[in-house]
């Protein structure tokens, strides 16, 4: 026994560092857009003296402005083309390294949590949020030098005279305002438009992958009017998002408007009076649309920014705990198990959360949410609720190294959690799981599923060959360590007959196999392994009987290693060590095949009705 690493804790993502990691695409990025303003600045005076040139008649100065517009004008290309390519390297880097951290955290969220959710609600998460975030982070950073140019632009002409310099000001502000009101409930409309597409993605992924379902029991309408009910409410949501956001920017460019009005009159008013010189004049009535480039990009930065912050939420909840919890090990370090196993006081109970709701709620939080929240607990605090049933009560149970024993009772007593706990995917509330009297909370993932197999009733077959769907249990399995795996699981004369025999791609969740053949082939993977536990959970349901026969002998056959069976065909029990009858969530008896007939009526009664 050796001790493992401690396992490191789940940080959240901070697309700022990860940006960071290449400083000199980082720092050359800012450093051209610093360029570009400097260089639209230089433009915009030029423009300004030019045109005062050629009013007075001054050519000279005229040439000398315009051969200076022409320069920066090259510069602003040359810039462009040097901002494209710097993007695109940090795009490349960013996506990289955000894509990587999140698929490999997708593979430690625990299975309560993909039992929870709608698959749109992760997969969303993993292929459109990053982009969406990357992308508004780079507009975000596009539009600064605009607003720097817009910035340096309003301060020069803050300078010609202090009420102009007031109304200003006032223009701004008010802009302001309006656009900080208006960007609050467009960050919840986002996130709801965000909502609707997780369940309409979701139930799309459903439609592809039960197509067969749906055919074989005539659900094309019914599959459809649901469907086009999701896409009609992603519709519903897109258009209100739209349409709020049109009236609201409507509003606002019409008060925008007449400030603007209010500013050129009064700047006339001031030239008029003398306050203002020739140049001055030019430059507010060729530049005073850059109170509307600084509120268009505060407006842009609000707006791009909200959503940047809503997607920078959903993806970092999948590395929250507390929000969508990894599997926990312990740093205890087994190289091989004996196969001995303990249950001891094991309770379980499936917790009532809605996580949608509660990762909806968290990208809405603020001060009013949780008042409201505190208020709806102190509301609901006398509701009297029904205790959840309990699946495991107090479940306790030894299983000795090299055992057979089965797991019997009607649905729904515990028989299937338990060998989820096996693997740890699940979590018992209370009681502890023993390998070799080892508690499994102490040991690391390696020990646990390095040494325990479990084969499942609907096991996954990748879109990959036969031989690599088998050689994921063994990596350098030779041919004839698959071709004896697949002997014993009954599939050998099934991969003759495949016209690429070991070579032939199977499709998405092995869509050319049946349910019996892919039970087969999750069984050769099981017998490649070679582990010293093995669990079979109802994995032999979909064989026909000659099948069944086969691979029944070859699992009789294991000789020093502990198996464990869950079965409904209980003749497929009959030769176990020893059967364990589950009721309740505990065992109500235990002992061999004719012991439980002749002791256990709940037993002789399922055997008989199952026969």
């Amino acid at each position: 026994m050796k001790k493992g690493e401690k396992e490191a804790n789940t940080s959240q993502l901070n697309i700022l560092k990860i940006i960071w990691q290449k400083p000199w695409l980082a720092i050359a990025f800012v450093l051209l857009t610093i360029l570009q303003a400097g260089l639209i600045i230089a433009n915009i005076i030029f423009d300004a003296r030019a045109l005062e040139a050629l009013t007075l008649g001054d050519y000279e100065n005229l040439l000398k402005y315009g051969i200076l517009i022409l320069i920066t004008g090259l510069l602003l290309a040359t810039r462009t083309i040097l901002s494209n390519y710097l993007i695109a390297r940090l795009r490349l880097h960013t996506m990289g390294i955000l894509e990587n951290k999140i698929g490999a955290r997708m593979l430690t969220i625990s299975s309560q949590v993909y039992n929870s959710l709608n698959s749109g609600t992760i997969v969303s998460r993993v292929n459109m949020s990053p982009a969406e975030l990357f992308n508004g982070i780079k507009n975000i950073l596009s539009t600064t030098s605009q607003l720097l140019v817009a910035l340096f632009t309003i301060i020069y002409m803050m300078f010609f005279h202090y009420i102009l310099a007031l109304m200003v000001l006032f223009t701004v502000v008010v802009a302001y305002l309006f656009r900080v009101i208006i960007n609050k409930y467009d960050k919840k409309n986002y996130r709801k438009m965000n909502d609707s597409y997780d369940k309409m993605y979701g139930r799309a992924i459903e439609t592809a992958r039960g197509y067969k379902d749906i055919k074989c029991l005539n659900l094309d309408e019914t599959i459809n009017k649901d469907l086009e009910g999701q896409i009609k409410e992603y519709t519903k949501q897109s258009r209100y998002f739209d349409n709020w956001y049109m009236v609201a920017n409507t509003i606002f460019r019409i008060i925008y408007a007449i400030l603007l009005a209010g500013l050129v009159y009064l700047g006339i008013v001031l030239y008029e009076q003398y306050y203002l010189s020739y140049f001055a004049l030019i430059y507010l009535l060729n530049n005073y649309k850059q109170l509307d480039l600084i509120v268009w990009v505060l407006q842009q930065i609000f707006r791009i920014g909200s959503y940047s912050m809503v997607q920078h939420k959903r993806i970092n909840q999948l590395f929250r705990d507390d929000m969508m919890p990894r599997e926990v090990f312990g740093q205890t370090h087994l190289d091989k198990f004996s196969g001995e196993i303990e249950f001891k006081n094991i309770d379980f109970v499936y917790e009532k959360v809605d996580l949608e709701k509660k990762l909806t709620d968290d990208i809405d939080k603020g001060k009013k949410q949780k008042k409201k929240k505190q208020k709806d607990k102190d509301e609901n605090t006398n509701i009297d609720e029904t205790p959840p049933h309990k699946v495991l009560d107090n479940f306790s149970l030894k299983i000795n190294t090299g055992e057979k024993v089965a797991f019997v009772g009607r649905s729904g007593c515990g028989k299937s959690t338990l060998v989820s706990m096996l693997s740890r995917s699940t979590i018992p509330q209370s009681g502890e799981i023993y390998f070799d009297n080892v508690p499994m909370s102490e040991l690391d993932k390696e020990s646990i599923r390095g040494n325990v197999t479990v084969v499942n009733q609907f096991p996954y077959v990748y879109y990959l060959s036969v031989r690599d769907n088998l050689k994921l249990a063994k990596a350098d399995a030779t041919d004839e360590e698959l071709m004896n795996a697949c002997e014993k699981a009954n599939l050998d004369k099934f991969i003759a007959e495949l016209p690429y025999g070991l070579d032939t791609v199977l499709g998405e969740n092995g869509v050319k196999l049946s349910g019996g053949q892919k039970q087969r082939l999750a069984i050769a993977r099981a017998f490649l392994r070679n582990t010293q536990v093995l669990v079979f959970d109802e994995s032999t349901s979909s064989l026909d009987n000659f099948s069944q026969k086969k691979v029944q002998e070859s699992i009789d056959g294991i000789k020093g290693k502990t198996v464990i069976i869950v079965a409904h065909r209980l003749s497929t029990i009959i030769n176990c060590d020893r059967i364990v009858f589950i009721k309740n969530g505990k065992v109500e008896a235990q002992g061999k095949f004719k012991e439980l007939m002749k002791n256990c009526p709940d037993f002789a009664e399922l055997y008989t009705v199952r026969r």
